[in-house]
């Protein structure tokens, strides 16, 4: 199972590269006795959709978190490597349980909040009652180059474009 989704995520960022190039029109062979037909496809409503980052995220609050509630991969960036932290729900720390196994823990999550803006997390994990995470699968790191002048120019380029 690990494999598939490890394959997953390194699919889906193969094909969030290929959904960046431009639609064409696409031009049907047909027999000689009739005439060419133009085919076009569908013109999407929505220009296409870029992110645009300054710098690669350095914490974990900073990245892509991209999911499907199984499965999730956290995008760090990078100009030469991508970090990216592969997760799925089977990776618990703690045992499996009933989700209903507290229907008052709504009851203690303003004093949750309070200890967590005050910082006191020691405090909030004892009143939420909790002390169980998910854990990482894995970290992927994927190199984009191995040229470090190449490396030079894209981010002289990215530069130029976040500035325009």
């Amino acid at each position: 199972m690990r494999k598939v989704f490890i394959m997953g995520c390194l699919s889906l960022i193969s094909l969030a590269a290929l959904s960046q190039k431009k639609v064409t029109k696409v031009v049907k062979k047909v027999p000689i006795k009739s005439t060419p037909k133009v085919v076009a496809t569908p013109t999407p409503i929505q220009a296409p959709l870029k992110l645009w980052y300054d710098a690669p995220a350095q914490y974990f609050e900073e990245s892509l978190v991209l999911g499907n509630g199984q499965q999730g991969a956290t995008v760090f960036g990078g100009i030469s490597t991508d970090k990216i932290y592969l997760n799925d729900l089977t990776l618990w720390s703690g045992e499996p349980v009933n989700a209903n196994m507290s229907p008052n823990a709504y009851k203690n999550l303003p004093a949750v909040r309070e200890a967590l803006a005050e910082k006191n997390y020691k405090k909030a994990i004892e009143v939420g009652g909790s002390k169980n995470t998910y854990q990482k699968l894995a970290n992927l790191y994927r190199n984009k180059l191995n040229q470090p002048e190449k490396a030079k120019q894209l981010l002289e380029l990215y530069q130029e474009k976040i500035k325009s």
